[in-house]
């Protein structure tokens, strides 16, 4: 696990975005997303287009999961490109970090509709029924 005095927050992550070929328009967007976070390092994922979005979203989501260097010293984060960031970037790197050195904790999810959960902290809770993914680490 990451010392508590080297990188914290966003630059503790990996960085990987969804992004279909066409939309160009997107990738725009979110790289000026990260850009505007201070986010330098990110990869882009190629999408993997279905005729059902959702499933060629999550088709794309496993494909990263399944092939990115995953490490406990670095959390992945996967966004899709159209992820926007309502939040500054103190309030972000916060929930990262309280999230990242609790070690009862696997997925963070930043973007979600919950229907239900229990809170365990200010920033945090838990779920078991989060629909969305629009960024996960």
């Amino acid at each position: 696990m990451a010392q508590a005095n080297g990188p914290l927050g966003l630059d503790l992550c990996e960085f990987h975005y969804i992004n279909l070929k066409h939309r160009k328009d997107r990738r725009a967007e979110i790289q000026s997303e990260f850009k505007a976070l201070g986010v330098t390092r990110f990869a882009r994922f190629e999408a993997i287009a279905d005729a059902n979005g959702a499933l060629g979203c999550a088709k794309s989501h496993e494909t990263i999961l399944s092939s990115a260097s995953i490490s406990e010293d670095q959390p992945l984060m996967i966004c899709e490109d159209d992820c926007q960031s309502i939040a500054d970037r103190a309030a972000i790197d916060a929930v990262i970090e309280e999230f990242f050195y609790n070690t009862h904790l696997d997925v963070l999810c930043l973007a979600y509709n919950a229907k239900n959960g229990f809170a365990i902290s200010q920033n945090l809770m838990i779920t078991s029924d989060t629909q969305m993914m629009s960024c996960l680490f």
